[in-house]
């Protein structure tokens, strides 16, 4: 049911999934009303079915609404979180349920692309960590006829959207992926994710603390302190990493920032930025 855009890394590139993991999304999604299951989607079993008859949609749209900002989402348990070491999934179908906490999620926009005689297809534009799911599920039980999901395609992660993407068909077969970096579109350098990001240069004599992961000093830095590289079509995509350079201006690492750029002057850089991410 699920399918849609998906970021590949290779080679040094592995070492920023944590970062990648961690950024917003965007999604096209079916939710069908009248409908609902213990997956909160249509491949699960169905608990109810309710009659619908003609969808308000004006009282659609106020719900959508009332789902968009700042809210909590407690994830479902057919979900891959664990709890006492096993996956919520293998407890569901076991017929046991726990407790989850609510998580903080954000719904930047949600916006109706097509009605249907028993359901609507949205765009949703999210934080990283929601479950499209339970949205759907909550929207149809504000509703008053319960809701599952019946179709979702992620269209964008961060500032890379499927307009870009190749189809998984046509790289499977790659056997040497080092000489397809320079093509555009679809497969980007290091170099060129890092463009709109903070760099920062160390001088020579510590080149070797930061291949072996050290932390910044300012005694570290050489001149080019809280420049910025160019914007590129990736800015958006890295804004909360900062490119490490030598003297020289060969990227080295990569650090997350911690804090608002902004502050940088009146804080120890151990405070601004994570460990290296050696790249180099």
């Amino acid at each position: 049911m699920a399918s849609g855009l998906l970021i590949i890394l290779i080679n040094k590139a592995t070492k920023l999934s944590d970062g990648l993991m961690g950024l917003s999304k965007e999604y096209i999604a079916d939710i069908k009303f009248g409908i609902e299951t213990d997956t909160m989607d249509i491949e699960g079993s169905i608990i109810r079915n309710n009659r619908i008859g003609e969808l308000d949609r004006n009282r659609i749209k106020k719900i959508l609404k009332g789902f968009t900002g700042k809210l909590e989402q407690v994830p479902p348990m057919y979900s891959a979180l664990k709890h006492g070491g096993q996956p919520l999934y293998r407890l569901a179908r076991q017929g046991i349920e726990v407790f989850r906490k609510a998580r903080k999620i954000n719904i930047y926009g949600i916006q109706v692309l097509e009605w249907k005689k028993d359901g609507i297809t949205v765009k949703i534009a999210c934080s990283s960590g929601t479950y499209i799911r339970v949205l759907a599920h909550d929207i149809g039980k504000d509703y008053g006829t319960g809701a599952a999901l019946s179709g979702l395609r992620r269209t964008r992660i961060g500032s890379m959207g499927v307009d870009r993407a190749a189809p998984i068909d046509s790289i499977a077969g790659l056997a040497d992926i080092e000489k397809y970096l320079s093509r555009p579109g679809w497969m980007i350098s290091l170099e060129d994710l890092v463009k709109g990001s903070i760099s920062l240069c160390v001088s020579r004599e510590y080149e070797e603390q930061v291949k072996n992961g050290s932390r910044l000093s300012r005694s570290m830095l050489a001149d080019c302190l809280a420049e910025r590289e160019r914007p590129g079509e990736n800015k958006g995509l890295m804004d909360d990493m900062a490119a490490i350079r030598s003297d020289s201006g060969k990227l080295m690492a990569i650090h997350r920032i911690l804090t608002d750029y902004d502050k940088i002057n009146t804080l120890d850089l151990n405070q601004f930025f994570t460990k290296s991410i050696v790249i180099l």
